[in-house]
């Protein structure tokens, strides 16, 4: 039985390559600001229903200093398909190999974790969760000082969750 990572574990940090052919550190990066990572795959339906969701967080908190990696456990043609077909901007991250999937311990896709400056993971969770995401959102916003801008809004009609 998985035990997946979860809130108040230390972040695992890793390396590890982007669709664009730079390498990605989360380690260097979490230095810089939060880092939320959002693992998925390609076949996953409720990755696909989530990701739009994310990328709202993306677009209002990333130029605050938010920063968004997708963990693909993909190929880099998959991934960029993948990418392009759910209109997300936040950099994709290559772990076809699953190593770093297989530290988190995940039970489920899409999984989501939020890491403050420190390391510590404040927010893990899988699936879709309209309270999960709305709730990172808040947390984001205390950490950049910036206004609360949920990433599931009521016009969006979202269910409540969707297992993943």
């Amino acid at each position: 039985m998985a035990n997946p990572h979860s809130a108040g574990q230390p972040m695992i940090d890793f390396r590890l390559p982007a669709t664009d052919g730079s390498m990605r550190d989360s380690a260097e990066a979490r230095r810089r600001g939060p880092l939320l990572l959002v693992f998925w795959k390609r076949t996953c339906s409720v990755c696909r229903y989530t990701f739009p969701f994310i990328e709202r967080l993306h677009s209002f908190y990333g130029p605050r200093g938010l920063q968004v990696w997708g963990i693909a456990q993909e190929s880099a043609g998959d991934a960029a398909v993948f990418a392009n077909e759910t209109g997300v901007t936040f950099p994709q991250l290559l772990d076809a190999s699953l190593e770093v999937t297989e530290q988190y311990d995940l039970a489920a896709v899409p999984a989501v974790y939020l890491a403050e400056s420190s390391g510590q993971l404040l927010h893990g969770s899988a699936g879709f969760s309209r309270d999960g995401l709305n709730d990172i959102a808040t947390e984001v916003a205390r950490l950049l000082r910036a206004p609360d801008h949920p990433a599931v809004q009521e016009e969006d009609a979202a269910p409540a969750r969707k297992p993943g």
